[in-house]
């Protein structure tokens, strides 16, 4: 990532079913007038997406929810996004104007923005019935079939750990064999990221009508 006052485009490719490899994806907000650039990542980035995540999901909720409402790495994902960011001036990003990292991501740390928000979810998004591991297609369905059937170990991982830390790492890593349980035999030696797990179990969470505790939807 790095901080710039610029016009970016996205930069976008489809992802594979289950896939972690990240693509280039920028949002920029469009100030003129000023010209400073630095540069900054590591844990400092991390913060930063998951800040933008959940500011964009309280003061942008009907884009956020046009993105979420659009299937896990598919064509209308793509559109959707490219559409939401438009050049224009997006006032969640602050000081970091621009962001450099994969479109999964983002819809990741906006879904997560919504769960951490408590935003009432639509009905056309809600979740009765989780998938079981036979009608699981992508990763998004893994993870409702999983956190459907331990949404305590969710929310704590989601409230105890921060995006991109080593706590996450570790934390995702005690829940693998469980979560393997919701993941075709077939799909099993593809890798994934820990931070996109987790994006996916938030998301997960919202879709399932989740809060974090002693939070109410709004």
């Amino acid at each position: 990532m790095r901080r710039m006052n610029s016009i970016a485009r996205s930069l976008l490719a489809l992802a594979s079913l289950l896939c972690s490899t990240f693509v280039s994806a920028q949002i920029a907000p469009g100030r003129s007038g000023q010209s400073s650039m630095s540069y900054f990542g590591g844990q400092e980035a991390w913060d930063t997406l998951a800040e933008f995540g959940e500011c964009f999901a309280s003061q942008q909720r009907t884009e956020a929810l046009r993105l979420v409402s659009t299937r896990p790495d598919s064509i209308e994902e793509v559109d959707a996004y490219k559409r939401i960011f438009r050049p224009q001036n997006q006032s969640c990003l602050s000081l970091a104007s621009e962001m450099r990292i994969s479109y999964q991501m983002v819809r990741g740390a906006i879904a997560e923005g919504l769960y951490r928000r408590a935003v009432a979810v639509p009905p056309a998004l809600a979740v009765v019935n989780a998938p079981e591991v036979s009608q699981v297609r992508n990763f998004m369905d893994a993870a409702l079939c999983f956190t459907a059937k331990h949404r305590d170990q969710v929310r704590s991982l989601l409230a105890t750990t921060k995006l991109g830390t080593k706590k996450e790492d570790q934390a995702i890593t005690a829940i693998m064999a469980d979560m393997g349980t919701c993941i075709p035999a077939n799909a099993r030696r593809i890798s994934i990221s820990s931070p996109m797990i987790r994006v996916r179990l938030a998301e997960a969470m919202w879709r399932l009508g989740e809060a974090p505790t002693g939070h109410g939807a709004s």
